[in-house]
């Protein structure tokens, strides 16, 4: 396993009521260091797609979709995720999302609010200056 049990300080990990979800996928490339800090400056929770997951970047529980949870988010942030249906279940009752991905095509921002083509590993951090 690649990750560390940072995420939760290994309390039991409910992301159904978080009003705020930082999810990443494959296109982040395993940095969820990077999302927790989105997600604490934010008061967030952070999920992920099944691919991370299944990758050991981050625990089983926080893998969110068909086969994981479904959330109700007011804000899902979603950072490197390409949108497959079992994903996009899992999100498709936040009041806004937002995604970023590079792939201008990626089937995510037909689900978004708003769209942003661009590489996250770059926006990720822009943002998380400007809220600091």
């Amino acid at each position: 396993t690649k990750y560390i049990e940072r995420f939760g300080g290994g309390d039991r990990i409910d992301l159904t009521g978080s009003p705020v979800l930082v999810a990443g996928g494959r296109g982040i490339d395993g940095d969820f260091q990077m999302l927790e800090t989105l997600a604490q400056l934010l008061n967030g929770e952070i999920g992920a797609t099944r691919p991370p997951v299944d990758d050991g970047y981050i625990e089983r529980e926080r893998q969110i979709g068909q086969t994981g949870v479904v959330c109700s988010p007011k804000l899902a942030v979603c950072c490197g995720i390409s949108g497959a249906f079992h994903f996009v279940v899992g999100i498709e009752k936040a009041d806004t999302v937002i995604a970023i991905n590079k792939d201008a095509k990626a089937p995510i921002f037909n689900h978004a609010d708003y769209c942003i083509v661009a590489d996250v590993k770059q926006i990720i951090p822009q943002l998380i200056d400007a809220l600091k």
